[in-house]
């Protein structure tokens, strides 16, 4: 059963608490436009005392240009240990190429964004070409705040006619955006994937970017793992599936839901109605959260 928390203090503060965290961007940190309240300074608690903080993003940016994006939020190198995202992960795949399918992709790609996923090719030697009758492979990583998902569907519909094999680089289903919640790049993939094309998921909830996680923060001594999002699909279910214990953020994607709660019992049972639609979409156990908080915050 999940447990309700005002802040980190209550399950991190003592010398027997977790002492590694991995902790969501987008709907956590802030919205895309502004800074949740409290949420750097619980970063900055954590870190005062010793213990080891992984932002984890689906951002299909590298971690440069996420670094920037969040300093702008009030979360600066300061505030985290390591920025891991989906972008930055796809990019080291691909410079290694040391297991499968990366081995073999060949190396003409069709970029579903061109201009915004360029950097993730980037000094990788890769050919990127305009007509998918010319290409080894697809690389899904951005979808500007302008554009919608529906409107990469003609581009890549070559792509999926010809079911080549397609990165997704940011597996998030939804985004929030000023016009509220939308399609975002794992939408668009898993229309590719439903047509028979192979699709390789880089991001949560998929496992090589918790191993990836897992393996720094035992590099600094950490034992005691505790992702935090807001996202039962992505990060609590990920972090479950990665056999670390989660924390439900509130605030985000069901930020709205939550706020219309007039009672704990409504709050409750809101939690519970997610959490078994999760678990129903993804034909999987419902990804229940040992914590949960209204946002991200100290005390």
């Amino acid at each position: 059963m999940t447990r309700w928390i005002q802040g980190l203090a209550e399950i991190a503060a003592g010398n027997e608490g977790y002492d590694g965290f991995v902790i969501d961007q987008f709907g956590v940190l802030h919205d895309g436009t502004t800074a949740y309240p409290g949420a750097a300074d619980a970063l900055a608690e954590l870190r005062a005392r010793g213990r080891r903080v992984i932002v984890l993003s689906n951002s299909g940016k590298r971690a440069a240009p996420n670094g920037k994006r969040l300093a702008r939020f009030g979360v600066t190198p300061q505030h985290y240990d390591a920025l891991i995202t989906s972008g930055e992960l796809t990019h080291q795949m691909l410079r290694q190429r040391d297991r499968a399918p990366f081995d073999r992709l060949g190396q003409r790609v069709l970029l579903g964004h061109p201009e915004d996923d360029a950097p993730l090719i980037e000094g990788l030697g890769l050919q990127p070409v305009e007509d998918a009758a010319e290409a080894d492979f697809v690389l899904l990583a951005s979808l500007p705040e302008d554009r919608s998902a529906e409107a990469l569907l003609t581009r890549l519909a070559a792509a999926t006619a010809r079911r080549l094999p397609l990165l997704c680089a940011n597996p998030d289903l939804h985004r929030l955006t000023p016009r509220g919640v939308e399609p975002s790049t794992g939408w668009l993939a898993e229309r590719h994937a439903a047509a028979g094309a192979e699709v390789v998921w880089l991001g949560k909830p998929h496992a090589l970017i918790y191993t990836v996680c897992r393996e720094a923060l035992g590099r600094w001594g950490s034992r005691h793992f505790l992702a935090i999002g807001d996202s039962l699909a992505h990060d609590i279910a990920g972090g479950l599936g990665a056999g670390y214990d989660t924390c439900f953020i509130g605030a985000g994607l069901h930020g709205r839901d939550f706020d219309a709660c007039r009672s704990p019992a409504e709050r409750d049972a809101l939690l519970a109605r997610l959490v078994t639609e999760a678990g129903a979409k993804a034909a999987s156990v419902p990804p229940t959260p040992q914590w949960a908080m209204p946002t991200l915050r100290w005390v």
